[in-house]
This record gives C-alpha cells, structure tokens and sequence, in this order.
C-alpha cells in the first residue's frame, strides 16, 4: 500500500507541474540568451574567433512538492574556430524554473575547453 501512495504522489505532482507550466525550449533559450554573463560570454567568444550559435537544452534536476515543480536545464551553445587547428569550446549554463514555470535564474558553469586534435596519415 505504501508504494502505491508514493506513486500517486509522484503522479500528482507531475500533472501539477505540468498544469502550472513546464518550460518550452524557446522560453529557457531565451533566458539563456538574455543573461548578461552568457552575452558577455558570446562576445569573448567571438573577438577570440570562434564561430558558433547551436543551442542544445538537457534536463538536469527537478522535484515536485506541495506547491509543484522545480527545474533546472542545462543550456549548451556551441562554437567553432576554423583554421588549420579546428577548436571548440561551449557555453554552458544552468536554467532553473519555479514552481509556476517561470525562469528564476540563469548560472553560468565553466568547464574546461579542449582542442580537436586530427591526425593525417
């Protein structure tokens, strides 16, 4: 009986999550977009060379409560530099969303660039 109660709670809060509002892609690219550490992000980028601009959203984390659900996406976009040593490196950023679907806040997370490395034989 216990494990149906958690299923049902679990269901429950799925359907209030979902009845308050998930996030469409467009509504968390935009968050993205609009974070002033992302633009100050893009712009390093671009006086650095690198082309770029794809967007990919992974969900991340969530929970849901009494008051519905909470959300975190990871937000990549990608970039290239193109010349005799192709690179790549990414912005990245956690988008969290309240209980009512609404963005609540933009983080910034760094991680280590890398370089494609090509052999010719």
């Amino acid at each position: 009986m216990g494990t149906r109660i958690i299923v049902l709670c679990y269901t429950i809060g799925l359907f209030v999550g979902a009845a308050n509002g998930a996030p469409t892609d467009e509504m968390l690219t935009d968050a993205f977009l609009k974070s002033q550490e992302i633009m100050r992000a893009q712009l390093e980028a671009k006086k650095e060379g690198f082309e770029g601009g794809r967007i990919e959203i992974v969900g991340y984390s969530g929970m849901c409560g009494a008051v519905g659900c909470q959300s975190a996406y990871l937000v990549i976009q990608s970039f290239v530099y193109r010349d005799t040593n192709p690179r790549s490196k990414s912005l990245m950023a956690l988008v969290y969303v309240g209980p009512n679907g609404d963005v609540t806040r933009v983080k910034r997370v760094v991680l280590a660039d890398y370089e494609d490395e090509h052999e010719t034989d």
